[in-house]
């Protein structure tokens, strides 16, 4: 199996979040959102410097972070970034925070994974782990499209509202991220031949 490395450009981080279904320019604001909320550690290099690099708290990420604000080819932030110490390393930091020039980003690889691709085995392999990501999507879709079937599809509307087939998949075990159980949803009403947007006013049933 090959090595997957803590830390990934920001064209690695795309192709993996886009390799979950999602278009370039979702998966990019989705990176940008997560990013801005602290939930993706990034890491960055200080440009014309001997290789210095920080991370996490160090690292002061705008608080508004969009797709245009980073050059995604080049893994770095167009705009200048705050580098400073942490509370604790106030008194041993070499200098206060300071604005500074970047030439790299990196995006922690487990925090993308578990974040953006639902997935917490973060050391495997993105081709391998997409593929594993497939087969449980399918196996969810074939499941809940079965017991949609047996609620009385395709003449009772809509069955189960999308919140009730959530708590359903998860009841069941299937670890779905949103855009894997929109895809599941999707596909489980075409599975039990439902048309894919339920008719106004029709009478739902609860889950059994």
């Amino acid at each position: 199996m090959a090595y997957t490395s803590d830390w990934e450009p920001l064209a690695d981080a795309l192709k993996r979040v886009m390799a979950t279904g999602a278009s370039e320019d979702e998966a990019k604001i989705d990176l940008c959102r997560a990013v801005a909320d602290r939930k993706i550690d990034v890491r960055v290099r200080i440009a014309a410097s001997d290789d210095r690099c920080f991370s996490n708290g160090n690292v002061r990420v705008p608080t508004h972070l969009s797709p245009g604000d980073l050059d995604w080819v080049q893994s770095r932030p167009l705009a200048q970034w705050s580098i400073g110490p942490k509370l604790v390393e106030h008194y041993t930091w070499f200098e206060n925070w300071k604005v500074r020039p970047l030439d790299l980003i990196e995006l922690s690889t487990a925090d993308v994974m578990n974040v953006l691709c639902g997935d917490d085995g973060a050391n495997d392999n993105a081709r391998g782990k997409s593929e594993a990501i497939i087969k449980h999507e399918t196996a969810a879709t074939r499941a809940l499209g079965d017991y949609l079937k047996t609620l009385g599809a395709p003449n009772t509307e809509p069955l189960l509202t999308r919140d009730e087939a959530a708590k359903w998949c998860s009841e069941k075990g299937f670890k779905l991220g949103g855009r894997g159980f929109q895809r599941v949803w999707l596909g489980a009403r075409e599975h039990a031949g439902l048309p894919l947007k339920a008719p106004p006013g029709a009478k739902r049933k609860s889950p059994r």
